[in-house]
């Protein structure tokens, strides 16, 4: 290492001797000393992507040296896109991916799919961000991010087991770096959002011309409202008055540096957002800190701690009822926003029984929040060279909010009979510990790396619902539970409490002989709580090899600007328990009424009734995949191709068969009744 002027001192051998510079990231080079006392190297860049470091599950290898189907994004290509989150900047950035967006509310994170919809059950897929799954990764700011390494097919994702049947999606997020500089950055960013178009409608004399033929050809008489001349001018343009101009605006701050045996780095930032829909919005407070430390010779610890704020407020555009964009859409065109008295105009019967979509945003008063911890410490320790002892200590913590207050409408034509208030809040922890034992040994052409350990993970959901009606005032600083005439009896949606569990012992272990064969075999063996104690285990295996071409004498020096070639295939079977808890178990709902001897209400007692039938013989939904791939690079590998054909199949599927109305109220349990195959070419 140099100092701050770029000298070094190296004391050698002999004056033969021949210096090796190498860095992660550039060239190695080899300069013969040669009697010389001063020798000025300027490294160069590595050109290839293929010695990149790709993350994997409870490790790393190099890009070249993998089997299994893996994609990579770094950090800077997320960095500074207005996006609420990372999902939505994941899109069109790895094949095979893709983000469904669920609504146009600002935040909106969408849905990921990776290689299609293996399931009908929650087929998102298991998120890990610094070695802890934590379910969502939109709470990560996107400039926090180092790269985002997406796990495909079963050989890469099997070490994950149960969860990993959706895929894997591995964040790194951005630390110091020992003996570096403090380094201070900010990055801000400010737009706008428009809608580009919207849905053609009829005006209102056409509308109106076309309702009067309709009645016509049907020979029923037309309405006198389709004949009233003042519905029959154009007023109001409702897409126009509902779409707005939206903005966007985003700072970041980081501070980075380290010395000889510690380094760190901080950052925060503000996300805000708003919607082109008036009121909407989501805003994001982040504040991360990350950690590492050498202690002696063989120690290192870790620390990785997230929070984050988001508050929002994302208006009803999904119903075909009550939604507002479909309002907006169906609308009478003849009727103003508001009338000449300040009020807002009303649908009358014969045009549609939907709200002014204006007059919903107006009284509009709802608001989500919620606060998120994620934090972990890691130690390492080398027992002898070759072999390190790994633990992983994690909380995940989420407190939630959600308040929300439906005024009573009795001046439009979908009415309120009464103004109500809904809060709920919840809080949810996530306790993970792990501890595994990694071993890396190169001898003869070989190279050995085998990693095996322990898991297990709880969780524990507490939730609380009120909803408090019949308001004497419907002033907004009047608007909490106290003042509520009476609160409502929701039965068993008051609240409550669940706890789920899971326990893991898994392997793996990567063979590499002269760098041209490649093999890799993983286990998991994985038991959840969701499952009867007689069916609460699954194992999962996972094999995969891979062979480099281009390492083979036929191949080297015979093609020109083809310098990369790689074939791959790999088999596996993955996990997924994504579905209700205890669904081995029979529920008992409270909240019945019961009538003995007559009908009179001085003879009905309240009760309890099972409310759901109990599966016993309920276990693991399980996918199978197959995958072969080819890895190819050309011109020093500035261009590379990755091509895959896959082929999974979900078996023992979990779904809620139909029901008929004679076998009671009781719903049914999930069942292992169902399949899927999904196959494709990327």
């Amino acid at each position: 290492v140099t100092d701050t002027d770029g000298k070094y001192s190296l004391n050698v051998p002999s004056s033969e001797s021949t210096l090796i510079f190498s860095f992660i990231g550039y060239v190695t080079t080899e300069v013969a000393v040669s009697g010389k006392s001063v020798i000025d190297v300027q490294m160069t860049i590595e050109a290839s992507a293929l010695n990149e470091v790709v993350v994997v599950g409870y490790g790393s290898q190099e890009k070249k040296d993998l089997t299994g189907a893996i994609s990579t994004v770094k950090g800077s290509d997320l960095e500074n896109q207005p996006n609420g989150g990372v999902q939505q900047a994941l899109q069109g950035r790895a094949a095979g991916v893709n983000i469904v967006r669920n609504g146009g509310a600002p935040g909106n994170a969408g849905s990921i799919r990776i290689r299609g919809i293996g399931t009908v059950n929650n087929a998102d897929p298991l998120i890990i961000i610094d070695g802890v799954p934590a379910g969502s990764m939109n709470d990560v700011n996107p400039n926090d991010i180092q790269t985002v390494d997406v796990l495909k097919d079963a050989s890469a994702s099997a070490i994950y087991g149960t969860r990993a049947a959706n895929g894997v999606i591995l964040i790194t997020t951005k630390r110091g770096k020992f003996d570096e500089k403090l380094k201070f950055s900010v990055n801000e960013y400010t737009g706008v959002s428009n809608r580009i178009k919207t849905l053609d409608v009829l005006d209102a004399p056409t509308y109106t011309e076309l309702k009067k033929e309709s009645f016509t050809n049907d020979g029923a008489p037309i309405p006198a409202i389709w004949n009233d001349s003042q519905y029959q001018t154009q007023k109001t343009n409702w897409q126009n008055e509902l779409l707005k101009q939206g903005s966007t605006n985003n700072i970041d701050l980081s501070i980075r540096g380290g010395g000889k045996n510690s380094s760190f780095s901080i950052s925060g930032g503000r996300y805000d957002e708003k919607g082109i829909i008036g009121k909407s919005y989501y805003k994001r407070y982040t504040f991360r800190i990350n950690s590492d430390h050498r202690i002696g010779e063989k120690l290192k610890i870790n620390q990785n701690l997230q929070y984050t704020n988001v508050s929002e407020v994302a208006p009803n555009t999904n119903s075909a009822q009550d939604g507002l964009l479909w309002s907006a859409i169906r609308f009478h065109p003849g009727l103003p926003v508001k009338n000449s008295d300040g009020s807002y105009s009303s649908s009358i019967p014969g045009f549609g029984d939907i709200n002014n979509p204006m007059y919903t945003i107006a009284n509009q008063d709802t608001k989500n929040s919620r606060n998120r911890l994620l934090g972990s410490i890691t130690g390492e320790y080398e027992i002898i060279k070759g072999l390190k002892a790994k633990a992983n200590v994690a909380l995940d913590g989420t407190f939630s909010n959600s308040y929300n207050f439906q005024i009573k409408i009795d001046d439009q034509y979908r009415r309120n009979n009464y103004n109500e208030l809904s809060i709920s809040n919840g809080r949810y922890w996530a306790f993970l510990q792990e501890y595994f034992l990694s071993y890396d040994k190169t001898f003869g052409g070989s190279t050995l790396n085998v990693v095996a350990g322990y898991s297990s993970q709880t969780f524990n959901n507490y939730y609380t619902n009120q909803v408090g009606r019949n308001f004497s005032s419907e002033d907004p600083d009047l608007r909490y539970m106290g003042q509520a005439g009476n609160i409502a009896n929701l039965g068993e949606g008051n609240g409550g409490r669940s706890y789920d569990a899971l326990q893991s012992v898994f392997g793996r272990a990567n063979y590499s002989y002269k760098e041209r064969y490649l093999l890799s075999a993983t286990y998991r063996a994985d038991g959840s709580s969701k499952f009867s104690p007689s069916n609460r285990w699954g194992y999962f295996p996972a094999f995969s090899a891979g062979w480099r071409i281009s390492e083979e004498s036929f191949f080297k020096g015979r093609f020109e600007n083809f310098d990369f070639l790689k074939l791959t295939a790999g088999w596996g079977q993955l996990g997924n328990q994504n579905v209700p808890s205890l669904q081995y178990l029979a529920l008992i709902n409270k909240g019945y009424t019961y009538a003995f001897g007559n009908t009179n209400p001085q003879s009905t007692y309240q009760g309890s009734a099972q409310g759901r039938i109990p599966n016993p013989n309920i276990g693991w939904e399980t996918a199978q995949m197959s995958n072969i791939g080819i890895d190819a690079g050309f011109l020093n590998s500035r261009l590379l191709l990755t091509a895959a054909y896959f082929m999974k199949d979900t078996k023992r599927m979990l779904l809620p068969p139909p029901s008929l109305g004679t076998l009671g109220r009781a719903s049914i349990p999930y069942q292992n009744v169902g399949q899927i195959r999904n196959k494709g070419l990327e």
